[in-house]
């Protein structure tokens, strides 16, 4: 399986949990000038923006810390 492939496989398990969490995806892949987003969901007057990020283990740390001050600051 290649990176674009478990991309892909990642944000379909994430939006299927967060379906069953009780939120409604709102988009995915979103982009605005030069970010992009993985998921936008919603739950009643929640507004989430989801990062997904697809590891085998936590060997070189956590997924959180893969999402850069710069990812956030897009």
């Amino acid at each position: 399986m290649n990176s674009v492939d478990k991309g892909k496989k990642g944000e379909d398990l994430a939006e299927v949990f967060l379906q069953k969490q009780g939120y409604t995806i709102v988009a995915r892949n979103f982009y605005y000038q030069k970010a992009e987003v993985d998921i936008i969901a919603q739950k009643e007057n929640v507004l989430c923006i989801v990062e997904v990020k697809w590891r085998k283990s936590n060997f070189h740390g956590a997924p959180y810390e893969f999402v850069t001050p710069k990812k956030r600051k897009l």
